[in-house]
């Protein structure tokens, strides 16, 4: 949903879109359903991926350089 808008959009508004839209889907999916730890994996590729589009950075970098870069913190530990 939010990759064709990658290019259109700023930081702010892409961050906004994630909060929104993406995160809040998935907090709300683990709290009424709970989650194993390979669900929270998935999970956690999604995040990760998420970041990368709002940052713009490659696949190729640094996960806990794109923590910092952001301030989100990883999903295991937000749930």
């Amino acid at each position: 949903m939010m990759s064709p808008l990658k290019w259109r959009l700023d930081r702010k508004s892409l961050e906004t879109m994630y909060y929104s839209f993406v995160l809040s889907a998935m907090e709300y999916a683990n709290v009424w359903s709970g989650t194993y730890d390979s669900d929270i994996v998935k999970l956690e590729n999604v995040h990760v991926k998420g970041m990368r589009l709002i940052t713009g950075v490659t696949a190729r970098s640094n996960l806990s350089n794109l923590h910092k870069e952001t301030g989100f913190p990883n999903l295991k530990s937000r749930f």
